[in-house]
């Protein structure tokens, strides 16, 4: 149900999609991810002290997915949206 939740959040304006915070502690692994995904490109002084180190953390777990099946063209796009979403361009 949470994962559900968090793919139909992709679609929220993205001020809305901070509501998603609170999951990058989840214990299931997939949900961690996604939530870090959704919440990539917010800036790091947008959340309190440690925060933005669990965050790093939840996103640092969706790259290794994403490598992972690195032979898998979605893969390559997801790995490509993320580096978008966060302004990594080189």
């Amino acid at each position: 149900m949470r994962l559900g939740a968090l793919g139909a959040m992709a679609s929220a304006p993205r001020e809305q999609r901070i509501l998603a915070f609170p999951l990058v502690w989840d214990e299931i692994k997939a949900i961690r991810i996604e939530a870090a995904r959704l919440l990539a490109g917010y800036p790091r002084d947008s959340f309190m002290p440690g925060q933005g180190e669990v965050l790093d953390k939840a996103i640092g777990e969706y790259i290794q997915v994403q490598e992972f099946n690195a032979e898998r063209p979605e893969a390559q796009v997801n790995l490509g949206n993320l580096y978008t979403d966060m302004s990594r361009f080189s």
